[in-house]
């Protein structure tokens, strides 16, 4: 399992800086702090289920520091995360077409960062474990993926052509 920290915040300005994401919306009776930390991530964790790659929220707190509120999530995945923020697009849609659409501008509700904090892999693959990250390797197809392919490759060969 892959464990990233990430940080989320009110992409407009403006709502950045009179929004409180901590309490209940006093004009709207939203409340803000459940639906960021209860139903959205209850949300996101039944999608995930059904997901290739299974990812979960395990952590979600809402903070109010110095006028700005931000969301920190920890956020958890079977599989290496490149851009960690976009695996939170279910999690940010649920809020924007629903509790938190009224802070929605320019059809974008958060801005955030992302940091890789820990990497738990296991001693020994299984071959079922190897087997689906050859084959991730191989659709991806990144520089990295190609050059762990190669190096597959000349095993293999050095086996199994003698």
């Amino acid at each position: 399992m892959y464990k990233y920290n990430l940080s989320l915040w009110l992409s407009d300005e403006t709502l950045r800086k009179s929004v409180d994401l901590t309490q209940i919306d006093k004009e709207t009776g939203v409340d803000y702090p459940k639906a960021i930390k209860v139903d959205a991530v209850e949300h996101y964790n039944e999608v995930s289920k059904r997901s290739r790659n299974f990812k979960a929220i395990t952590e979600c707190d809402v903070v109010h520091i110095s006028g700005v509120s931000e969301i920190r999530i920890t956020l958890e995945s079977e599989a290496v995360l490149n851009i960690p923020n976009r695996a939170l697009k279910v999690y940010s849609s649920f809020l924007a077409n629903g509790a938190l659409s009224d802070l929605v501008r320019y059809n974008s509700l958060f801005r955030g960062s992302s940091e890789k904090v820990e990497s738990a892999i296991q001693d020994e693959l299984s071959n079922e474990d190897l087997l689906t990250i050859l084959i991730r390797c191989a659709f991806r197809n990144s520089k990295e993926d190609k050059e762990l392919l190669d190096s597959v490759k000349e095993v293999i060969k050095s086996r199994y052509q003698d």
